[in-house]
């Protein structure tokens, strides 16, 4: 019986890992990309070529909030393998309680960051769409060097791997009450 249990909780948090990895794997690419400009909460003026990008705590909050998830699951699934169960062992019930919560909030957190950045993102934009992002001549704007080709797929596939996250994470706590 106690396997059965405990298989749901190891396929959610190594989906949930999973998310998180390939998160902090897209944002990180994505600043790169970007020319290590924060795209969230930025602004666009598409007819006088000016780049105004967001600020980097952002997406260095967005990373943490990968980074937060991806951690737990590693300790959550340490901890559920019989050869690591002094990993757990350390933390008591209660612990685990507030961890998993920390971890659901802060993932809750840099989804919603990133979902409002990416709105207020495009919203910005008054010519194209910022769908339509990659016909613009990018390399005209200022501040030079601004590459934002494919920003809006980047962005929609981090909110993707967030709220993911954040969906696994809320089933593994219901599943744990």
């Amino acid at each position: 019986m106690k396997m059965k249990a405990t298989v749901p909780k190891v396929t959610l948090w190594t989906i949930n890992s999973i998310l998180a990895l390939a998160g902090l794997v897209v944002m990180n690419i994505y600043v790169l990309r970007t020319c290590k400009q924060c795209v969230f909460f930025g602004h666009i003026q598409e007819v006088e070529r000016i780049f105004t990008s967001g600020s980097m705590i952002w997406c260095m909050f967005i990373m943490s909030g990968c980074f937060v998830s991806f951690g737990t699951g590693l300790v959550v699934l340490l901890g559920e393998f019989r050869k690591f169960k002094n990993v757990m062992s350390f933390f008591n019930q209660s612990s685990n309680f507030l961890i998993l919560r920390a971890s659901l909030l802060w993932t809750f957190l840099a989804a919603i960051v990133s979902a409002v950045g990416f709105f207020t993102w495009c919203q910005s934009f008054k010519v194209n769409s910022c769908f339509k992002n990659a016909s613009q001549d990018w390399h005209a704007f200022t501040p030079k060097h601004s590459d934002c080709f494919g920003a809006s797929a980047w962005q929609i596939l981090l909110n993707v791997f967030l709220w993911g996250s954040f969906l696994l994470q809320s089933l593994s706590w219901f599943h744990y009450l």
